[in-house]
C-alpha cells in the first residue's frame, strides 16, 4: 500500500482498512442454534443441543463442542443435519467400544449418554 500524503488519502485508505476488517470478521463470525433432534428413529434428545454454526469459503460448518463433533454443507441445514449424523455415529461406536475407550472417549460417552435416550 503505498504511503499516503494528505488527509484526505489517509482517510481513504483507512476506509479500505476497516471494509477488509469487517469482511475478515464476518468470515469468522458464528452463530449459535439449537437443535432438537438428531433426525434418528432410534434415538430422542432429552434436551436441545446448543450447536455453533460457521461459514467458511466452501460452505457452512456445524460444531457441538462437548464431543468435538462436527458437520459440513454447502448451507446450514446440511451441515447440521450432516453434524447429527455424525454424532449418532458417534454415539453408537463409543458405545459399542465401550470398554475400550481412552478418557476423552469416554467423557464423550457419557455426555452422549446424558443427551440421548434410545427408543
Amino acid at each position: 500500500m503505498p504511503v499516503a500524503t494528505d488527509q484526505a488519502t489517509v482517510l481513504e485508505h483507512l476506509n479500505v482498512v476497516e471494509k477488509e476488517i469487517e469482511n475478515i470478521h464476518s468470515a469468522f463470525k458464528a452463530q449459535n442454534v439449537f437443535i432438537s433432534s438428531l433426525g434418528n428413529a432410534r434415538l430422542i434428545l432429552k434436551q436441545p443441543l446448543l450447536i455453533q454454526v460457521m461459514q467458511d469459503e466452501g460452505g457452512y460448518i456445524a460444531h457441538y463442542h462437548d464431543v468435538e463433533a462436527v458437520g459440513f454443507g454447502d448451507n446450514v441445514s446440511e451441515a447440521l443435519n450432516n453434524l447429527k449424523e455424525n454424532i449418532v455415529e458417534l454415539y453408537f461406536d463409543l458405545k459399542e467400544d465401550a470398554d475400550n475407550l481412552g478418557p476423552l472417549p469416554q467423557k464423550w460417552l457419557i455426555i452422549l449418554k446424558e443427551l440421548i435416550a434410545e427408543k
